[in-house]
């Protein structure tokens, strides 16, 4: 077995790392100057420890979609599987084709309220801390992703003033006046296979 090893003058944030005997075997790999770091659980879930209070800038990175365009063309969905803290919150979900200048097009977008995650006429609060399904319809698009671009899905809890703010108390949003903060988490994992379902058009 071989070891190399490489000293670095400056941070590298991301490196793509791809092996050489079997091409489909991707990751990536972070040179940063601070000794924060998470390692992602089985859960999907991840948490950093230690870390000051402060201010931070949250950032985001996906890779490209392809060598070649492709087109989407039909209707978008979500399904995300996630728990909260509240027995009511939002997941709002959006569609963005970024381009190699970095400028972001926003295509489609979608929210579902917890409490009608199984029927649109009835409400059900959820259990805190309990794993649910969510199936988020982003509605229809019909977009070509060029050559270079990149395919973003946004994930987040509110929307507003697009969509009416949730309180995340559970109560009539007519009459609320209390709120509470939710948070959120995300699963991703062989239980828990949250995934966006696009409608690619075959090339000719």
């Amino acid at each position: 077995m071989y070891a190399c090893f490489t000293l670095f003058a400056k941070q590298e944030i991301m490196m793509p790392v791809k092996c050489n005997v079997h091409p489909w075997m991707r990751a990536y790999i972070g040179v940063v100057n601070h000794p924060f770091f998470a390692v992602t659980g089985d859960d999907g879930s991840f948490k950093i420890k230690g870390l000051p209070a402060g201010k931070y800038t949250l950032e985001a990175w996906q890779e490209r979609y392809g060598t070649q365009d492709i087109e989407v063309t039909g209707p978008v969905s979500l399904e995300l599987f996630a728990k909260s803290s509240a027995v009511d919150t939002d997941f709002t979900a959006k569609l963005v084709d970024v381009g190699p200048d970095g400028f972001a097009q926003n295509l489609t977008e979608g929210i579902i309220r917890a409490r009608y995650r199984d029927s649109r006429e009835k409400s059900s609060l959820m259990n805190p801390g309990q794993i649910y399904k969510f199936t988020v319809d982003l509605w229809s698009t019909s977009n070509v992703f060029l050559k270079g671009h990149m395919l973003r899905l946004e994930i987040s809890s509110s929307n507003f003033p697009r969509f009416d703010r949730n309180l995340n108390t559970g109560e009539d949003p007519a009459f609320a006046r209390n709120f509470v903060s939710a948070t959120n988490t995300i699963y991703h994992d062989a239980e828990h296979p949250s995934a966006l379902i696009l409608p690619v058009v075959p090339s000719h």
